[in-house]
């Protein structure tokens, strides 16, 4: 039995348990309040979230109650969801990608009263002015004309 390091075993047994510790009780509350605090820092005005549920394997994550509050009408829900669940591919995850394999989003409504307003304190002017669709460019839909752009080159 000297072929077995007891420490070793020991300790391996401490560190699991203190990492299975804090995914059964930490884990799911970290997910909720990030997506919380993001989406709310996003849209500017309240995102709630009643659970979030993360897993290992498969590796996925499961929202129930989304409601994010348009920032226009703060007693509005702009769209709310009583589920988004999803299977993230677990290997790309090392690679610094997620790809996310299956998604279903039930329950989906889309300009809902709530019972309570979902407005935060105001940001600075400069800030609140740009809005969620001003931060991303959608690339353009449209086929130019080819016409104009051989308009526009030299061409001998």
């Amino acid at each position: 039995m000297r072929w077995i390091r007891w420490w070793g075993v020991i300790a391996f047994a401490a560190f699991a348990a203190v990492v299975g510790g804090f995914w059964f009780l930490l884990a799911d509350s970290l997910v909720k309040c990030s997506i919380e605090r993001t989406g709310t820092s996003l849209v500017g005005a309240k995102v709630e979230l009643d659970k979030a549920d993360l897993t290992l394997f498969p590796l996925g994550l499961k929202l129930t109650g989304l409601q994010v509050t348009n920032p226009e009408e703060p007693m509005t829900n702009a769209v709310s969801a009583e589920s988004v669940s999803m299977l993230i591919d677990g290997v790309n995850i090392f690679r610094r990608k997620v790809i996310v394999e299956e998604m279903a989003v039930e329950g989906v409504r889309l300009n809902t009263a709530r019972k309570t307003s979902g407005a935060i304190s105001r940001r600075p002017e400069s800030e609140s002015k740009k809005g969620i669709l001003d931060r991303f460019a959608l690339p353009a839909l449209e086929v130019p004309d080819v016409r104009e752009i051989l308009s526009g080159e030299v061409l001998e």
